[in-house]
């Protein structure tokens, strides 16, 4: 218990890392038991968390806090899209193009020209690379098309559309320079359109189609 009630900038371990105090708190109740069990220790577990802790802490359901990541205000949008434009590199294109497909860092970082088609100006995502599990069709703005057409120079047909390697496309594309004196998460852009969307919804489109047409 002392170790779940340490003070962490004012709270409790638990609940101000309870991700972190979870998982502490189940090692040792699998150390503890298996010292029980080899016959190192007797008596209950005080780590056990049924019928003992459920009793002293609040349930993890009733501490955790969503934290979301920082998003550009969508009123800001153009102006830093114009500033990352000017920003050469495969990293600042890849970034622009998750911006302009609303795309996930990961999902725009591992697409593959199999995904495109260039003719009817789409992008295809596989239902196995997406957080929905749906397959994900994509319409490819002018920008976004050109976008491509300067990387198909830099990496062949079937290779990523981004030719960084694997272990440092996601380092790649985070170490962009904002363009902005705001700190926000390279993920967190994708959250300025939902915004827009949500703004537009208020004067009475349906709420709904807005997450999955994105």
């Amino acid at each position: 218990m002392r170790v779940l009630e340490q003070d962490v900038h004012g709270a409790t371990f638990w609940v101000a890392r309870l991700e972190t105090a979870s998982r502490v708190r189940q090692r040792i109740e699998a150390i503890l038991d298996w010292a029980k069990v080899h016959g190192y220790r007797e008596g209950e577990n005080p780590a056990r968390w049924r019928g003992h802790l459920d009793k002293l802490l609040p349930a993890p359901g009733k501490v955790r806090v969503t934290r979301h990541h920082a998003a550009l205000p969508h009123c800001e949008v153009p102006a830093f899209m114009a500033a990352l434009r000017e920003q050469e590199g495969t990293a600042a294109r890849a970034f622009e193009f998750a911006i302009l497909t609303c795309a996930r860092t990961n999902e725009a970082l591992s697409a593959t020209w199999a995904e495109v088609n260039l003719g009817e100006q789409t992008w295809t995502i596989a239902a196995s690379r997406m957080k929905s599990g749906r397959e994900h069709r994509v319409p490819l703005p002018s920008r976004a098309l050109a976008i491509l057409k300067e990387m198909r120079l830099l990496a062949p047909p079937g290779a990523a559309l981004t030719p960084l390697s694997s272990p440092v496309r996601s380092w790649a594309a985070r170490s962009v320079i904002w363009p902005s004196s705001r700190s926000c998460a390279v993920c967190g852009t994708a959250i300025s359109p939902r915004t827009e969307c949500a703004q537009v919804s208020k004067l009475g489109l349906v709420k709904k189609p807005i997450s999955p047409a994105m």
